[in-house]
C-alpha cells in the first residue's frame, strides 16, 4: 500500500506541536534550586492541583536579616542544629517564622524547603511567573510560598542576536541554437543567529515553601 508522506509529516508535526503545549521545558529555577527542609519527611505529597496556594513578598533586608541571626544562634551553639531539643528546634522555627512574617503557630507549620539562587531572567513571583511558583509549591506539598527578592548587581548573559547578510551579482548564459548571450542579475539575504555578550541585572531570590496544618 503507498504511503501518504505529506499526511505523515502533517501528522507528526501536530505532534511535535502537542507535545510543546503540554510542557517540555526544564524544571523552573525555583525546582533546580529547592533543598528540601528537615521536616519536609513529615509531608503527605503533592496537594491538589485546585488548592489554594498563598504568595507573600517581604523584604530582601528582613529576610536576610533573618537568616544571618539564625545562622549566628547555630554558630554560637555548641551542639549541631540536628542534635537539639524538639523545644529548641520550636523555637528557632517560630523565629524564622516571626521573620518571614508568617502569623501561625510554629507548632502549625512544617518547613517543606527552600529556594535560593541568581538569575539574570526576568521573574515575577506574584505577577507574570506566579502560577509556575504554585504549581511547584503544590508539587511539594506546601500551602505557602515566602519569598523575597533583590537586583544585586551587574553581570553578563549570552543571547541571540540576528546577523544578515546581503550579496549580488550575475547570472550568465546563451541560447542552446543561437550564438547569443544573455545576463540576469540577482541579490539574496542570509540571516544567522550569533551569541552574544550582553550587560544584564542579576537578581537574588530566595522563597521558604510551608505547610500549614
Amino acid at each position: 500500500m503507498p504511503m501518504n508522506v505529506r499526511g505523515i509529516g502533517k501528522w507528526c508535526l501536530v505532534a511535535m506541536a502537542c507535545l510543546i503545549a503540554s510542557g517540555c521545558s526544564g524544571p523552573s529555577a525555583w525546582e533546580q534550586a529547592f533543598v528540601p527542609g528537615s521536616e519536609s519527611s513529615m509531608v503527605v505529597g503533592p496537594r491538589d492541583k485546585a488548592s489554594p496556594v498563598r504568595l507573600r513578598g517581604i523584604p530582601w533586608d528582613r529576610m536576610q536579616g533573618t537568616l544571618a541571626e539564625l545562622r549566628a544562634d547555630a554558630g554560637a551553639s555548641n551542639t549541631h542544629p540536628d542534635d537539639w531539643s524538639a523545644a529548641q528546634k520550636l523555637a528557632a522555627k517560630d523565629k524564622l517564622l516571626r521573620g518571614l512574617q508568617f502569623g501561625v503557630d510554629a507548632d502549625r507549620v512544617e518547613i517543606v524547603g527552600r529556594s535560593e539562587f541568581r538569575t539574570t531572567e526576568t521573574i515575577i513571583p506574584d505577577g507574570s511567573d506566579r502560577r509556575g511558583l504554585e504549581e511547584f509549591a503544590r508539587k511539594i506539598g506546601a500551602t505557602d510560598v515566602v519569598w523575597a527578592s533583590r537586583v544585586l548587581g551587574k553581570t553578563e548573559k549570552v543571547v541571540d542576536r540576528p546577523v544578515t547578510s546581503y550579496g549580488h551579482g550575475t547570472f550568465w548564459g546563451s541560447y542552446r541554437d543561437r550564438d547569443q548571450w544573455w545576463s540576469d542579475g540577482y541579490s539574496d539575504s542570509r540571516t544567522t543567529w550569533v551569541p552574544v555578550r550582553v550587560p544584564a541585572d542579576e537578581t537574588g531570590f530566595v522563597a521558604f515553601f510551608l505547610l500549614t496544618r
